[in-house]
């Protein structure tokens, strides 16, 4: 009888074993992060030029102009568009934001500027962005996304982000993190 049982056991087992092997990834839903660009602007002491207590802080003067269309800075992004759970990101124009440590800020609770989003599914090349931040000072950011399906069905995505043409290297950039300091003259430098 035991022997019986045993035997009978054995196709079930086989059978649920190759059941359990499907190797298809039809179940597994990805979302691809959109592309913004986040910007840190001290001065030459490291103060945060963008924090609205501060009495020197340069948003005011701070804009951007995207195809065209000229946006200051809005104080939330939130105020933008209704409450959603969606993974919604439409082109929101420039906010500025409190953000905690990051390893974007190395402290806690720099303001930064973000400009976006921006589709991170679509191929682009050298989309661009005009950033104003005073003083008749523009800086020319842009980035460039590609996304491409490897043979085992991984997605890879290729994202490189320039400053006034020219392609940016580092752990920051890679995330789209641009820091600028303001020099003693008025005039602002990009800090790599």
């Amino acid at each position: 009888m035991k022997r019986k049982v045993f035997l009978l056991s054995i196709p079930l087992l086989i059978a649920l074993m190759l059941s359990a092997c499907n190797n298809e990834k039809d179940d597994i839903i990805g979302d691809i992060n959109p592309i913004r660009f986040t910007v840190l602007v001290t001065n030459s002491d490291g103060n945060d030029l963008l924090d609205s207590t501060r009495v020197d802080n340069i948003l005011k003067n701070v804009s951007i102009s995207y195809n065209g269309e000229s946006y200051p800075v809005q104080h939330s992004m939130y105020d933008l568009f209704n409450d959603t759970r969606a993974v919604y990101a439409p082109f929101c124009g420039l906010w500025v934001e409190r953000q905690l440590w990051g390893p974007q800020t190395s402290s806690y609770k720099k303001c930064v500027l973000s400009i976006g989003y921006f589709d991170g599914e679509e191929d682009t090349d050298n989309r661009e962005i005009k950033l104003d931040l005073g003083n008749e000072q523009v800086f020319s950011l842009s980035y460039s996304n590609k996304l491409m399906r490897r043979f085992d069905g991984e997605l890879n995505i290729s994202r490189d982000f320039y400053l006034n043409g020219k392609k940016l290297k580092g752990s920051d950039i890679k995330y789209g993190i641009f820091k600028f300091q303001r020099l003693p003259n008025g005039q602002f430098e990009y800090q790599q």
